[in-house]
């Protein structure tokens, strides 16, 4: 068990170390490649439509919400009557 462990971190620790050096000598074409999706209009338009779906999911989350709330409301009261109707219930049995 421990040798497995010591293989994992030994290869991890590689691993690290060779994307530490591949990004290192690619320097600032790294940066460029990171900057460059802003510009590309397809992923604008795809980040644009992105952000009108999360409005309109906002938007149904915040209907949810009231209709859950009126419902537990309505629920309530409805649980309340009924308590009611069973202590007289009670009351007229004694």
């Amino acid at each position: 068990m421990a040798s497995r462990k010591l293989v994992r971190d030994s290869l991890l620790c590689r691993q690290t170390s060779l994307f530490l050096q591949l990004t290192s000598k690619q320097g600032s074409s790294t940066r460029l490649r990171l900057l460059s999706p802003n510009g590309n209009p397809e992923f604008r338009k795809s980040v644009k439509e992105l952000k009108e779906k999360a409005g309109e999911l906002k938007e149904v989350k915040d209907e949810l919400k009231v209709r859950t709330k009126q419902t537990t409301e309505q629920l309530y009261k409805h649980v309340d009557d009924v308590w009611t109707e069973a202590e007289s219930s009670v009351k007229k049995v004694r």
